[in-house]
């Protein structure tokens, strides 16, 4: 075989690794683990993105996806509910742990009627507040016998990395019975001093106002809400 024959046929053999890779789910969520990307994006007729060092970067010899194999990725990581929610009301978000036991937080949505996903890679170890250069005044919050601490920040900005850091310090220190309220949960807390009980939104409650109401008779040291999104859950929380 001619040098050129041989590199059409590692060519076409590279390719079809590739394009075998969009149909595996577990081969493509290594790849991000193995690179160290923050995110994955992919949909139909488009190539799959990877977010390395907090830049878009194509997946090597990878053409685009079709809309049958968007959605079969997608769906591969949905419960029976969370993929008629999807249909219905055209995203969602969600959250799925990999054979591994990595965490992606993921939000699925439609673009010109066909099928996208955003992905985000959960890391496994809870930073400390130490790692994360918080201010002395966090140390305060947590040591405060009760009040309200609201996080806030645009998207990226840090601040689901935040709230761990401080729970974590919390679970470590203190003995307390904390309660999570999240959509969907991303950090998966191991009880040290804490009560964990960690609950997500449509898995294990309707809502967030149910789930705040109810909480009032779950006997909480703390209650933590992962989103405000609507008057009726900021009033509830005010209360």
């Amino acid at each position: 075989m001619s040098e050129e024959n041989q590199n059409l046929t590692d060519q076409k053999n590279t390719t079809k690794q590739a394009e075998q890779l969009l149909v595996d789910l577990d081969q493509l969520l290594d790849l991000a683990i193995e690179k160290d990307a923050s995110d994955i994006h992919f949909g139909a007729e488009s190539k799959i993105y990877l977010r390395l060092s907090g830049k878009l970067v194509p997946v090597d010899g990878v053409g685009k996806l079709t809309h049958e194999q968007a959605e079969r990725l997608l769906f591969q990581m949905l419960e029976t509910e969370e993929k008629s929610q999807y249909l219905k009301i055209k995203e969602l978000d969600f959250s799925y742990q990999h054979k591994d036991g990595s965490v992606f937080r993921g939000n699925a949505y439609f673009r010109r009627r066909r099928v996208a996903v955003a992905l985000r890679l959960i890391p496994k170890v809870i930073k400390t507040m130490e790692d994360l250069g918080l201010p002395a005044i966090c140390q305060d919050f947590i040591q405060a016998p009760q009040g309200l601490v609201l996080i806030t920040g645009p998207t990226g900005s840090g601040k689901s990395t935040t709230m761990a850091a401080m729970l974590e310090q919390i679970n470590k220190t203190q003995v307390k019975h904390v309660i999570t309220i999240e959509d969907p949960i991303e950090y998966i807390f191991e009880s040290k001093k804490c009560i964990f009980s960690q609950r997500e939104l449509h898995s294990d409650t309707l809502s967030f106002r149910h789930a705040l109401k109810s909480a009032l008779r779950e006997d909480p040291d703390i209650v933590v809400i992962s989103e405000m999104r609507d008057p009726e859950t900021n009033t509830a929380a005010m209360m």
